[in-house]
């Protein structure tokens, strides 16, 4: 049969996208001999190949509301083996490719491929439609359909009245038959289970009376070795043979299904991932964000979606950065490297930000995955360990660390230079093997202490051969980690040997002093008690200041000797039970100043691991509260109370109250001249030692008259 390009020639878009359809409408229709009608559905189109208006190309797009182009392309193939049908698609892989060549598409393109596609679609659409009327008489149809069908990738049926008349290749070699024999006259319902617990074959029969032009389930199907099978079902209605029917396009979608419980699990895993992930299309275009990418930057999902990354730019990254960072992803590489982003709400922060293309099956880039993960605070941490590290390795002290087997931790330039450590084999070195066994034999008891959770000072000296003697204020410190188990000691050691020099020589020099002192003012006071006893009444009274003076003077070298004993020799740290101390203490004063009332309010259990010396600083401020009184019956109250991270001991009296000038030297505003007599003396002891174990002393005024002196210490609890 002979045709000529003037008849007409019918084309049927199938599409479900309005612009698309108007844009087949409006193109392909002003061009001389194509006639253009629309369908929104694969079950309309199928209404109009079984009515009377005749089509003579089918134009289809890929993405179909009831079903897609291939499953669709199928179907028409039973009933329109030689039908020209051209699918046009927005994207396309080589699967889609293979899979509607299998089936004898006419031609396969893509939109937006070429800027002439209209015009190269009406050409082509002219020329198949004039081959295949050309043809059209050549062939049998039913042998020419059963031959195109057995080509095709999916197993497809025939159906009527719920029993197969026929199955292609493929469906016999997904069902495992040897013939198309094994199938005839099967019931379908054999070989797929009704979707949704349905009635299968009354599904089908409304598909093959026409009342439901297309229908589409996912089921399970059943081969003859009895293996399950997860298949999509696409049914439409056909004239076969003698009657109607319905065609069943059976698709294998296992792997499909898997590949969806990949993607979901896939989507899951970034949305409940913890570094901020981001995609853009290939111009560069937010087409994605995750939660954590709207908790990290303070953007939602809406301020950022059709916007491009530069949203997070901070301005300080050089252009340079941006070039080489587009130059990479475009070229198919990752980029891998740290970003300085601002937030939301202006702050800046770092990340380390992953970059990688995501291609097509051809190689061409669809769109770009972005991870980043918020360095800021290692950053600042990194820093600050960094300053720590230059200040302790620049510290004078010599600062060491080593675990429970005593091998070092580290070891700072001042303790490698002391002990003559290699820098590179510190971390191989135990403290056991680099002291000599007198010396870690000294220290073992303070380092088992250590470990036990305790922080331990102690003054060691160190002997090195050849070299004089240096000694140390020690100070381990438990090292803890995140879950406060001891992972290590601390050791910081503190070169006191000078100040060990010039306390031995004041020690000495106290000794001479108050040697030569109490001698002069025994023979003072000798001479003084002769005069009383044998001069006359008047010159005897002259005695008395002198008796007096003599025993001020005494009373202060007692003092100053006290002083000297603190001065020069190490703290000794114990655990005082302040209650307890009070009480005895106030006690022994009761019996010894009978007409002295002090009253005592101290919580029950009070206790202190410090410095023992607080115990005399605390009898020192009770003590002078009575015995310096101006009262015939001095009134004294002792107050402790564990206040915050703190023990308070409050000493009020009713005395005459301690004098500005006294005050200004004891808190160190003015020099010590002042201090003549032994009360001076023993606030300024007491503030000595509550300065050594990084207390306070307060004063105030008490009302009508008197003083309130308050002792703060660090640390304290009570006991259970």
């Amino acid at each position: 049969m002979t045709t000529h390009r003037s008849e007409r020639v019918r084309v049927l878009a199938v599409t479900a996208d309005p612009s698309f359809a108007s844009s087949c409408e409006r193109h392909l229709g002003d061009h001389d001999h194509l006639t253009v009608t629309t369908a929104e559905t694969v079950g309309e189109a199928i209404e109009r190949l079984a009515g009377d208006s005749g089509v003579d190309c089918i134009v289809s797009d890929h993405d179909l509301p009831d079903t897609d182009g291939l499953a669709f392309l199928e179907a028409v193939r039973t009933q329109a083996p030689m039908l020209p049908f051209v699918l046009f698609t927005s994207e396309g892989t080589e699967e889609m490719a293979s899979h509607a060549i299998s089936a004898d598409v006419t031609e396969y393109l893509i939109k937006g491929r070429h800027d002439d596609q209209w015009d190269r679609l009406a050409t082509l659409v002219v020329d198949a439609v004039d081959y295949h009327r050309s043809r059209q008489d050549l062939f049998d149809p039913e042998t020419r359909a059963t031959t195109l069908l057995d080509a095709a990738n999916d197993m497809i049926t025939v159906v009527r009245d719920g029993h197969c008349e026929y199955v292609n290749a493929t469906g016999l070699d997904l069902l495992a038959l040897d013939d198309r024999t094994q199938a005839a006259g099967h019931p379908i319902e054999s070989w797929l289970s009704p979707p949704d617990g349905g009635d299968l074959a009354a599904s089908l029969a409304t598909v093959q009376s026409g009342d439901q032009p297309v229908e589409q389930f996912e089921t399970t199907l059943t081969t003859s070795e009895d293996r399950e099978l997860s298949v999509e079902v696409t049914a439409t209605r056909v004239h076969w043979s003698d009657g109607p029917a319905t065609v069943l396009v059976v698709r294998d979608i296992d792997d499909r299904r898997a590949d969806e419980q990949m993607l979901r699990q896939f989507r899951r895993a970034v949305e409940a991932a913890g570094h901020a992930i981001y995609m853009t299309d290939p111009d560069g275009t937010i087409t994605y964000v995750n939660p954590a990418f709207e908790e990290m930057t303070g953007y939602d999902s809406d301020d950022v979606l059709g916007k491009t990354p530069a949203v997070l730019s901070s301005g300080t990254m050089s252009e340079e950065y941006y070039e080489d960072l587009w130059s990479t992803i475009t070229s198919g590489d990752v980029w891998e490297e740290e970003i300085r982003d601002r937030r939301q709400s202006g702050a800046l922060y770092y990340a380390h930000q992953t970059i990688a293309p995501l291609t097509d099956d051809d190689g061409e880039v669809v769109s770009y995955v972005a991870i980043q993960n918020d360095t800021t605070e290692q950053r600042r941490r990194e820093s600050q360990l960094r300053q720590y590290e230059h200040a302790i390795e620049g510290a004078s002290e010599l600062i060491a660390a080593v675990d429970h087997d005593y091998q070092f931790l580290f070891a700072n330039e001042s303790y490698r230079q002391f002990h003559g450590m290699d820098p590179e084999s510190v971390t191989e070195t135990r403290l056991i093997d680099l002291l000599a066994p007198e010396q870690f034999e000294a220290v073992e008891p303070y380092l088992d202490r250590g470990f036990e959770g305790e922080t331990v000072q102690f003054r060691a000296t160190r002997t090195r051969s050849g070299r004089s003697d240096h000694t140390f204020n020690v100070q381990y410190t438990p090292l803890t980690d995140e879950s406060g188990t001891i992972q290590g000691l601390v050791a910081t050691m503190r070169d006191v040997t000078e100040q060990v020099e010039r306390e031995q020589q004041l020690a000495s020099l106290d000794r001479l002093l108050r040697h030569n002192l109490h001698n002069a003012l025994n023979v003072i006071r000798g001479r003084a008690e002769i005069i009383d006893a044998r001069a006359s009444k008047e010159v005897a009274e002259l005695a008395a200041p002198i008796e007096d003076a003599v025993e001020r003077l005494l009373t202060q070298a007692n003092k100053e000797r006290e002083i000297v004993e603190l001065l020069t020799e190490p703290p000794t740290h114990a655990t005082l039970d302040l209650t307890q101390i009070v009480t005895d203490l106030v006690a022994e004063l009761e019996a010894e100043h009978a007409d002295a009332e002090i009253a005592v309010d101290v919580d029950d259990g009070l206790q202190l691991t410090t410095a023992g010396e607080i115990e005399r600083a605390i009898r020192e401020l009770v003590e002078n509260a009575v015995v310096h009184s101006d009262r015939d019956h001095p009134e004294v109250s002792v107050v402790g109370r564990q206040t915050g991270g703190s023990v308070e001991i409050t000493v009020t009296d009713d005395g005459p109250g301690i004098p500005a000038r006294e005050r200004e030297v004891i808190t160190e505003d003015s020099s010590i001249e002042p201090l003549l007599h032994s009360s001076g003396m023993g606030l300024w002891l007491v503030k000595r030692i509550v300065t050594a174990v990084d207390g306070t002393l307060q004063f105030d005024d008490a009302e009508p008259r008197g003083s309130v002196v308050t002792l703060v210490v660090p640390g304290g609890s009570l006991a259970e």
